[in-house]
Parts: structure tokens; C-alpha cells; sequence
């Protein structure tokens, strides 16, 4: 029996006692793919010696002597939507225009014109509503009852549209098979 070093994918290593059988990591030529661990009887072609096993996450190959990572179509899928995802939230909170004025649309923004448009509803005489409103360039605009009407649908609409947008997107996503498909799709 002798004692050899074996790499585990972790990276760790540890070592084994053998019985003159010599273990080895090993890749396939034509793909770069991780084979295994493998018996230094076990040869066949294609089949080539890795210094070491690939890092434990992700799917990787051997690539000029390096494992290199390689992002799978699961993976690109993911990574595309969080970026749709990220985009939409940015021209969401990125502000809209209503009647030559652009308003701000953040979270909070979109909270108070919600506020005001509840706080109309409930008013008894709507014809006496009368709201200064500061816009996104910090100037303001004071809107009636049918002005601040006019702004919440069109918060609903700059938002609806965002939304449409990025359902037409993540469908798109959804049906790519393959990588490039992935790479092609952005926000129009």
C-alpha cells in the first residue's frame, strides 16, 4: 500500500492509501469537460490529464491548461431576467412626463401621488382640491382635481407599459435555446 494525494472538486486534498494504482484527474479533449477521477489504467482517447479537479460550484472546462468557467443556458437565463429586472425598476423610479411636466415616480414618490389621489377621492367637494406639486427638476406645478387625476393615470400608465415591456422580455427569455439568443435580447 502506498499513500498518494488525491484533489477533491473542493480544492481540498487528502491522502489515500493505494494499491499501486495511481489515480488522476482527467478531462476530455474535445469538450474540456471534467471526466472524474480516474484510474491511471483507464486511458482512452480523448481522454487527458488535469493537474487538478475543477472548483467545486458551477460547471466548468479545461481550457489552454485552466479551468475556466462556463455559464450555462439556466444560468444565462437568470442572470438576463435579473438585468430586465434591474432595468424596469430603473425607468420606473427614473420619473415620467404628464403634461409637459416630469414628475418623479421612486417608491416614496409614487406613494404621496397615491396619497393624493386617495386623500381626492375621499374629498367631499373634489372641485376645491388644490395641490402644489414639486417636480423632478424641484420646480412646482399646482394641479386641480382633474390635473391630479390626470397625473395618477399617468404614473399607471408609465408603469403598465414597464411592465408589459418586461413580461414581452421575460417570455423572450424563456424560449432562447442557446447562449446567443440569451446575449440578443435587451430593453427596446
Amino acid at each position: 500500500m502506498t499513500l498518494i494525494q488525491v484533489t477533491g472538486r473542493g480544492g481540498e486534498v487528502q491522502e489515500v492509501e493505494s494499491d499501486e494504482t495511481v489515480l488522476y484527474h482527467a478531462y476530455d479533449e474535445t469538450t474540456g469537460g471534467y471526466l472524474g477521477l480516474l484510474d491511471a489504467g483507464v486511458r482512452a482517447p480523448g481522454m487527458c490529464p488535469a493537474g487538478s479537479a475543477p472548483p467545486p460550484e458551477g460547471t466548468w472546462k479545461m481550457q489552454n491548461g485552466e479551468w475556466v468557467r462556463v455559464i450555462t443556458l439556466v444560468e444565462a437565463k437568470l442572470r438576463k431576467w435579473a438585468q430586465i429586472k434591474a432595468l424596469r425598476q430603473e425607468k420606473e423610479w427614473g420619473g415620467f412626463t404628464w403634461d409637459g411636466s416630469v414628475f418623479d415616480s421612486d417608491a416614496a414618490s409614487q406613494s404621496r401621488i397615491m396619497a393624493a389621489a386617495t386623500y381626492l377621492s375621499l374629498m367631499a367637494l373634489p372641485s376645491s382640491f388644490s395641490k402644489v406639486w414639486t417636480l423632478a427638476d424641484n420646480t412646482t406645478r399646482t394641479l386641480d382635481a382633474t390635473q391630479m387625476r390626470g397625473v395618477v393615470l399617468a404614473l399607471g400608465a408609465h408603469i403598465e407599459t414597464l411592465r408589459q415591456t418586461s413580461t414581452t422580455l421575460r417570455a423572450a427569455i424563456a424560449a432562447c435555446t442557446n447562449l446567443e439568443g440569451v446575449d440578443t435580447i435587451s430593453w427596446p
